[in-house]
Parts: structure tokens; sequence; C-alpha cells
């Protein structure tokens, strides 16, 4: 995959710690990998979620809003809208601070488990390590992150599929299926994954206090 591609992304965002029914399900995928903690830098938009601009660990990575995508349903809930984006992304060895202004940066901390899913001969597999799975013509890398910003703690269940047939958003559904069968289904779910709290990241940043 090139340094400019797109995806097709469906989020959740909740305040507190991460629940144990998510938890445990990453955990029961085999050799899952706890990624080391880092911070990443934001751009706040004061009015606008179509763009997003960030820094990690040394990478500029610009995105924006192609369009919005359908409406999820799992077991015959909406649980959210995808978004399609447009994203770019370059080394870069300047200061943050000449890149962000600082009256406009948000530290972001984060804590990251990821899976990796590609489909083959018409299954879907997981992928070890998850950041291998780049290395394949369409995929959909799933990240659950513990997050922490000013001192108050989120977390987050993010998953995101490209294909280099521009078709990423086709596959979307079929990933969250996979992935949501896992889980040891109950109605307490759909309090986390639903509508109000599926928000792209640049909405999460917006809504912030």
């Amino acid at each position: 995959m090139s340094d400019f591609f797109s995806t097709a992304e469906l989020r959740w965002f909740n305040e507190g710690n991460i629940p144990d029914i998510f938890q445990d399900t990453f955990e029961r995928f085999h050799e899952i990998r706890q990624y080391p903690h880092r911070t990443d830098i934001y751009l706040k938009f004061p009015q606008s979620s179509c763009a997003g601009v960030k820094i990690r660990e040394g990478r500029l990575e610009i995105k924006t809003l192609v369009s919005t995508g359908k409406e999820y349903k799992f077991r015959g809930q909406i649980l959210g809208r995808s978004t399609i984006w447009e994203k770019w992304g370059q080394s870069v060895d300047i200061p943050v601070n000449q890149v962000i202004p600082s009256d406009k940066m948000i530290k972001v901390n984060k804590k990251r488990i990821l899976i990796g899913m590609v489909h083959k001969k018409d299954q879907i597999i997981i992928i070890y390590p998850a950041n291998n799975i780049y290395s394949h013509q369409k995929g959909c890398l799933v990240e659950l992150a513990q997050v922490e910003i000013n001192n108050k703690k989120y977390w987050s269940i993010n998953f995101e599929s490209w294909s280099d047939n521009d078709d990423s958003g086709k596959d979307l559904p079929h990933y969250l299926d996979f992935f949501l069968e896992h889980l040891d289904i109950n109605t307490a779910i759909f309090k986390y994954l639903n509508p109000k709290q599926a928000l792209s990241y640049p909405q999460f940043l917006l809504s912030l206090p």
C-alpha cells in the first residue's frame, strides 16, 4: 500500500476503560500483540470534522473525508455509519510545533491492541503480526485502544478496511460481521456500539470539552 490511499472506517468512542467483553475477544485470537504506548499529536480544527492532521512517531499524516458510507446493521441493530477517507503520509524531521501550532495541539496517549484480517479464498483469516497486513492488496485492521487526553480516559474500537481496487467500503461490513460474531453477544455491546458513539477521530476531537 502506497503513502496515498483510501480507507473505509467505522469507529466507536466511549469514556472510561476498555470493557472486558472487548478485551477478552481480542485475547481470544492467537498471538495478539500489545503494541508499545505512544503519543500522537493532533491538530484540532475548531469548525470542521472533514479533515485530520496528526504526527506520530516522526510521521506526518493527513486525511480528508471523501464521503459518508452506508449504515451498518448487526442482528437488526443499526450500530453506525462508515466514512470514506483519503490518506497521505510522509516522514518528517522537524519539530512538532513547526507543523502544528501549540495552541491547536491535542496530545493523545494510546495503548493499542491490533488484529489484522484479510480475504483469502473467499474466507476471512487473521494475519500475524497485524501490521504485516499492509503487504496485502486488501484487508482490515481492527484497533482496540485505551486513550488518555488531559488525564481523562476513553477507549475506542476501530475497523479500517482498504482495497487496491478502491472498493474498501464494500468489504467493511464483512470484516465487522466476522469480528462481532466472535463476541459473547449480549445486549450490553449495543450500549458501546451505537450511532451516538460512532465517531471519526476528527469528530471525536471536536466533541472534547
